[in-house]
């Protein structure tokens, strides 16, 4: 009876050993992932290659800068004389939009340059580059999806009965078993 006891003893030390080195494991795989997840959100939130943002800002500015040539008067409007100017001016010009339609190519200048300025600490990528770290990325986290799938369904042989995480990836927990590692 005492043997028997003995290696009920042994059997429980062995079941919590390997019960701890299955924790364990999908513990790593678990944080893993999620390092991976947040490396795809900070692939998701570089910027845009610099020259494309210096396009974006420079066409942005010149489309206000056309608006407003069409808002304020014309250089000829202060040729007019004496008589004929009063009777057209009117002091209702935006002084932004006076600006923009006489300086614009000096304010041009500046955003490209506070736009370059931007990108002195962080590069930009392309749209081309940024998918291709991100496929590569979700190749990465899809593979240690399935490592997790592995581990679960080894300790469900065992008869450790373990929880799937919610957001798990139907194409993890539904792989063929010659598709898991």
């Amino acid at each position: 009876m005492l043997d028997k006891s003995k290696n009920a003893i042994a059997a429980l030390k062995r079941a919590k050993s390997v019960s701890n080195v299955i924790a364990e494991s999908l513990e790593e795989i678990r944080k893993q992932i999620d390092d991976l997840k947040s490396a795809r959100e900070d692939i998701s939130s570089l910027p845009v290659a610099e020259e494309y943002a210096v396009s974006r800002a420079v066409q942005s500015v010149k489309m206000s800068i056309a608006t407003a040539q069409q808002e304020v008067r014309s250089p000829s409007d202060f040729t007019l004389p004496p008589g004929s100017w009063q009777n057209q001016y009117t002091p209702r010009q935006d002084f932004g939009a006076l600006v923009l339609a006489y300086l614009g190519d000096q304010i041009v200048e500046a955003v490209t340059a506070q736009v370059r300025q931007a990108y002195e600490d962080r590069p930009g990528v392309s749209a081309e580059d940024r998918e291709n770290l991100l496929a590569a990325n979700d190749h990465e986290i899809l593979a240690a999806e399935l490592m997790e799938e592995s581990i679960i369904r080894q300790a469900e042989e065992q008869g450790f009965a373990i929880e799937r995480r919610i957001d798990a990836d139907p194409r993890a927990v539904l792989a063929h078993g010659s598709a898991l590692p």
